[in-house]
């Protein structure tokens, strides 16, 4: 499980052994083992923590052994666990909310999904009967709902829940929608009170996640929405006026699978370091999640609004819209990978040469149709700008970009070869049906992208490809096709497309290694004599992120290293520079 420890003003991650830490402002991760064993077996690893006392409360609700603890507080200053109850529930509460009343010694929760049903109850947990006891509301009624956010409110006795997803009845079987209204809940008073109801633009469906982050003036919360109903989205950060509801979206997207109901989306806020922070825990398996961080520096603001303040201005270059940063802490017991992204803001008075256009955009800043992204994370858009990527199995996207490839340098691929490098373990006899099958759903796949048609000629298959279909790589690899041809001023134009990482990186075939070192050597060579050249006329942001980007190619690349140790040295002195090295 994952929390943010107002406090410390870091967050952390609870496993079975140990407790990981992630300081936001120095980017260090730090594990430490329990001084007791976690008395608590984790199914959702849900928790709350009390500034109060200092302490995290974990706790699950359902499904775990009889008589095993149910709720243990870990005190943050000894890491030593204390067993505080056994009770659970009769029906699990999936994406249910929690909150303190203002003293914080009541530990209430709200909403929630199990048993095909909505929940629309307020229950508290009572340690001294050790159990959840329901706790009757006075005033609006709220519908039963999941997939609802909480946070604090501008009067500090209240609460504000927003959103979710349920119906009237609560009986899942009628079937559900998206609820967009917002409201008070006294926790002196017992009172419920609705603020206002939403109805947004037709086509623009969404939930938020559980939390709710208060603005410095209290005047609005943010909060992180998706189509919780598509397994492979994209979150973005949502700014509602808790006046009238009005609302803007003010940040770019980020990529989400929820697949399992046992998915986890947090919102937190570190004012040490002014930045929103997003964490993401996705579930493989019951025993397996991953852990993604993604951070963005505050105030965020609309695409609209960043996008004018790249105006023109004296200066030369600034820095890139995104700087990812890869946390590394894989859990044994509990398979944890950790990533941050983290955004900087752009310099105000400074004019580039780089495109501030996203990779995945199209100019008019809706998503790009007909599109093929190979460097980074693999992605393809239908023809409407729709994410088709999930439609791709491992197997259908092996043969996708093999006859793709192949297509572009060689007039396609024989049968025969199809079956040894996708199947190399079976007799090319034996693979027709499979092959025949994997064949099928790749046709109906790109059947939604318009430009592009597989052919059989020759004893090949091949596809035929328009100039209605993007590619990034074929882009690029046209742009560095050799380093006396490319066009400095190109490759910026292009830059947020060569910022999007390696080649194919999630994908370790050896067919593929050939496609991999020739687009990476031709591209350092690009890249490379830009960084004597941009460092001498001062461009200490520019050369950074050159570097960056040669270093995640090549991380030994010696030169990248100097000029990249160098700018920092000019930008935030010899001791960073030092630690970096």
């Amino acid at each position: 499980g994952i929390n943010f420890d107002p406090l410390k003003q870091n967050l952390f991650i609870f496993s079975k052994d140990s407790l990981i830490t992630f300081d936001p402002e120095s980017e260090k991760t730090a594990a430490i083992p329990y001084a007791n064993k976690l008395p608590v077996p984790m199914v959702l690893g849900k928790s709350i923590f009390n500034t109060r006392e200092d302490k995290c409360y974990i706790y699950e609700l359902f499904d775990i052994p009889k008589g095993m603890a149910s709720i243990a507080s870990l005190n943050m200053h000894n890491l030593t666990w204390e067993a505080i109850g056994k009770t659970i529930l009769p029906q699990q509460r999936h994406h249910h909310n929690m909150f303190y009343n203002l003293s914080q010694d009541s530990i209430y929760l709200f909403g929630g999904y199990g048993g095909y049903r909505y929940y629309d109850k307020f229950i508290k947990y009572d340690p001294g009967k050790d159990t959840w006891e329901e706790v009757p509301f006075k005033g609006d009624k709220i519908m039963p709902r999941f997939f609802a956010a909480s946070g604090p409110s501008d009067n500090a006795d209240e609460v504000l829940i927003f959103g979710g997803y349920g119906n009237e009845s609560g009986n899942q079987v009628v079937g559900g929608r998206q609820l967009y209204d917002l409201y008070r809940i006294n926790l002196k008073t017992h009172s419920v009170k609705k603020c206002w109801t939403l109805h947004p633009p037709s086509g623009e469906v969404f939930v938020p996640a559980n939390n709710l982050v208060l603005s410095p003036d209290k005047k609005y919360f943010y909060a992180l929405c998706y189509p919780h109903e598509i397994a492979r989205t994209t979150l973005k950060l949502y700014k509602f006026s808790i006046a009238d509801g009005a609302y803007q979206v003010v940040s770019a997207p980020i990529p989400v699978v929820s697949e399992k109901i046992e998915s986890d989306i947090n919102l937190f806020f570190d004012h040490k370091t002014n930045k929103f922070i997003c964490s993401i825990q996705e579930f493989t398996d019951r025993a397996r999640s991953t852990i993604k961080l993604y951070s963005l520096l505050g105030p965020p603001v609309s695409n609209a609004v960043y996008l004018s303040s790249l105006g023109p201005a004296p200066v030369s270059h600034p820095a890139l819209i995104y700087v990812w940063v890869v946390l590394v802490v894989t859990l044994i017991g509990g398979g944890i990978i950790v990533y941050k992204r983290r955004r900087r803001r752009p310099e105000p008075a400074v004019v580039s040469p780089i495109e501030t256009l996203g990779a995945e955009q199209s100019k008019d800043g809706r998503k790009k149709p007909n599109a093929i992204f190979m460097l980074g994370e693999f992605k393809v858009s239908d023809k409407h700008g729709m994410d088709v990527t999930h439609l791709f199995s491992p197997k259908i996207k092996q043969l996708f970009l093999l006859i793709l490839l192949k297509s572009r340098d060689n007039g396609g691929v024989a049968s025969k070869k199809i079956s040894s490098l996708l199947w190399p373990d079976k007799d090319a006899a034996k693979t027709k049906n499979i092959k025949g099958v994997t064949f099928n759903h790749l046709r109906n796949i790109i059947s939604s992208l318009e430009g592009i048609e597989l052919v059989f000629r020759d004893d090949h298959y091949q596809f035929e490809v328009s100039e209605q279909i993007f590619c990034d790589y074929f882009l690029v690899s046209d742009l560095v096709r050799s380093q006396t041809a490319a066009d400095e001023q190109e490759v910026f134009n292009h830059f947020d497309i060569l910022s999007r990482g390696r080649l194919l990186a999630d994908m370790p075939d050896q067919w593929l290694d050939e496609y991999k070192d020739r687009y990476e050597e031709r591209l350092i060579a690009v890249l490379q004599p830009m960084l004597a050249t941009h460092y001498q006329a001062g461009d200490i942001t520019l050369v950074s992120e050159l570097a960056r980007l040669i270093l995640e190619i090549d991380p030994f690349n010696d030169v990248a290293l100097k000029y990249q140790l160098k700018g920092l040295r000019k930008l935030k002195g010899i001791e960073h520079s030092r630690k970096l090295y």
